[in-house]
């Protein structure tokens, strides 16, 4: 991180990577990163990034195209990874290494449309100088309701294949009787 103090790269790096280190320190380290006047592509590996709203403070990056998020929680936990990370950061033209093609981010903006348009327009429960903010809590909420739903299908999984390996020890257990009895 030290690196993103030093001048000489501010004005030349277009992508800048970080392995095994926290996403949190990049992302507290957002305002060193908008001094690099070219860059356009970040990555992440290993980072322990188990939410979008982790990275949202990326957003403020004007010439970000292209981030690519590998080996992390959030790849393993999210269904719907690309289309929550093209909400996040529509300016993006590359997410993961693959472009975002135009049916996607038409998709992406039909899924969403009731969620921006409940956050944006005029709602009594929502005050005028909170408008700005909407947009981003709404997302995270679906963020965090995507995450809990996954997690809640992970046990699931888990409880059958549990359940599969019970049913098979009874079975065995029961043949292994009716053996005994002959």
């Amino acid at each position: 991180l030290d690196t993103l103090d030093k001048a000489q790269y501010q004005q030349s790096v277009s992508a800048v990577h970080f392995h095994y280190v926290l996403a949190s320190s990049v992302v507290n380290s957002v305002a060193r990163l908008q001094k690099f006047e070219k860059l356009e592509s970040i990555t992440f590996g290993r980072n322990q990034i188990k939410s979008i709203a982790e990275l949202r403070p990326l957003s403020s990056l004007p010439k970000l195209r292209s981030l690519t998020i590998l080996h992390n929680p959030i790849n393993e936990s999210h269904v719907m990874f690309r289309e929550l990370i093209l909400q996040s950061f529509p300016m993006l033209d590359v997410i993961n290494a693959r472009p975002v093609s135009l049916d996607e981010r038409k998709a992406c903006a039909s899924r969403w449309a009731v969620f921006n348009q409940l956050a944006t327009e005029r709602n009594p429960l929502v005050e005028e100088g909170l408008k700005q903010r909407a947009v981003p809590e709404v997302s995270e909420m679906v963020d965090a309701i995507v995450s809990h739903a996954t997690a809640v299908d992970e046990k699931i999984r888990c409880v059958n294949v549990h359940l599969d390996q019970a049913l098979l020890a009874a079975v065995e257990e029961a043949f292994e009787d009716v053996r005994s009895v002959q």
